[in-house]
């Protein structure tokens, strides 16, 4: 009887060992979710503001380019056309960063969907444990 009480123990260490690692891959997971949507919400913004500001640009560029004298509206068209495509590649940056955490999310999901099912398999088996040896007979009825 002692030997069965010390398998329960074990198989309950597993099964608690399992499901908080499973608990703290979730939430990492969440977290690395979340951060991500962020990022992503992040660049669609930059995005939607570059497009704009590159549209007056390049209205103001082809209103103020034909003319040979640099005026101040040109030089300032130039150096908003500069800032965007610093922006631009900012917006890369973060994209490829969003996507990294998008990727590295996907795999730990994957991680917990195995985990998952390894902890399954152990609920399985101690559930058999229990049925064939029921927790409720003392060693004295045996």
């Amino acid at each position: 009887m002692t030997k069965r009480i010390e398998e329960y123990e074990t198989l309950i260490q597993k099964y608690n060992a399992l499901q908080r690692l499973i608990d703290e891959e979730f939430l990492e997971a969440i977290d690395e979710l979340d951060s991500a949507i962020s990022h992503m919400e992040s660049t669609t913004n930059y995005i939607r503001a570059q497009k704009v500001i590159r549209s007056k640009i390049n209205c103001w560029l082809h209103e103020y380019g034909d003319m040979y004298e640099f005026n101040q509206k040109c030089s300032r068209c130039v150096t908003l056309a500069n800032k965007i495509e610093c922006l631009t590649n900012e917006l890369m940056a973060l994209d490829f960063q969003a996507q990294c955490i998008s990727q590295k999310t996907k795999k730990m999901l994957k991680k917990a969907q195995k985990i998952n099912v390894q902890l399954s398999k152990l609920k399985k088996e101690y559930q058999c444990c229990i049925e064939s040896n029921p927790p409720h007979s003392s060693p004295h009825n045996e």
